[in-house]
């Protein structure tokens, strides 16, 4: 373990004044412990129970992790020896440790560390890809156009959002209906609508200081490979580089080229990988 590394906990407003601003310099990667951070400082009550760190070398920013049980434990790229004294104060903090997601290695090292220390296993739960694209390529477009959900299309997102749940097999998704109607009325949900309907969806999600995260992206069975969901995420984009942001970022599944094709084709680029790990107690 390296002598000059120290991790500390921070309150949310301090983790941002003093860790976001070196997570930004590698924005699309960190964008999603960047995007916790901020709304956990907007939302002292949520703030309380979630640990934040930051991981220090002779008074330097060099890492970050944060936490929000039962949800894994997300880190930036972590240096040597950080992740043992991120597993550390993990286990300190007194909550059931179930996983952790990283950009590269960074998740699967920590996962491995905690494992050893709670005599528990280590799967892989879904290997992932983080893109971001900062000028959309233009491509033939589908027909229809996109639409931002509305009130009445409230039940519709919530069928989609836990179709996208079972899909993805995504670890602690939220209550469909709540999580339809906090999506809808924050003006986040859009739809890729033609004369029969609306058929895809995609959502604006967390923030960066300079970028904006889509997900999810869900279309039904049967109304893929019709191009909706690709001209409705590149719509998308659209608004967010014309909002002001410079970058555009998503995550994908790492094992399903078809998709990475399509967003690749848009305009997105393979910033890195970034897996998510389950940690199980032994039986």
């Amino acid at each position: 373990m390296r002598p000059d590394l120290s991790v500390s906990a921070l309150p949310p407003a301090e983790f941002c004044a003093r860790v976001v601003p070196v997570l930004s310099t590698r924005e699309a990667e960190n964008g999603l412990p960047i995007g916790i951070g901020l709304r956990l400082a907007q939302n002292p009550r949520v703030g309380a129970s979630a640990l934040l760190l930051s991981i220090e070398s002779a008074g330097a920013v060099v890492g970050a992790a944060v936490w929000t049980p039962p949800h894994d434990i997300v880190v930036s790229r972590l240096p040597p020896g950080a992740a043992q004294l991120v597993a550390e104060q993990c286990l300190r903090f007194g909550q059931p440790v179930t996983g952790t997601s990283g950009p590269d290695g960074s998740g699967l090292e920590l996962a491995e560390h905690l494992a050893r220390a709670t005599a528990s296993t280590v799967r892989v739960r879904k290997r992932q890809r983080v893109y971001q694209l900062l000028a959309v390529d233009e491509l033939p477009r589908a027909a229809g156009a996109m639409r931002q959900a509305s009130a009445e299309n409230v039940p519709l997102v919530a069928e989609w959002y836990w179709e996208f749940v079972r899909e993805v097999d995504l670890a602690h998704g939220a209550e469909p209906q709540a999580w339809a109607s906090a999506v809808v009325a924050s003006g986040s949900a859009f739809l890729w609508a033609d004369d029969h309907g609306a058929r895809s969806l995609a959502c604006l999600s967390r923030e960066s200081p300079h970028g904006r995260a889509i997900g999810p992206v869900y279309t039904p069975l049967s109304a893929r490979r019709q191009g909706y969901a690709t001209s409705l995420v590149a719509d998308l984009a659209r608004l967010v580089l014309a909002s002001g942001k410079r970058l555009v970022v998503l995550f994908t599944d790492a094992e399903n080229p078809t998709s990475n094709h399509i967003y690749e084709q848009i305009g997105f680029r393979r910033v890195c990988e970034y897996d998510a790990y389950t940690i199980t107690a032994r039986v």
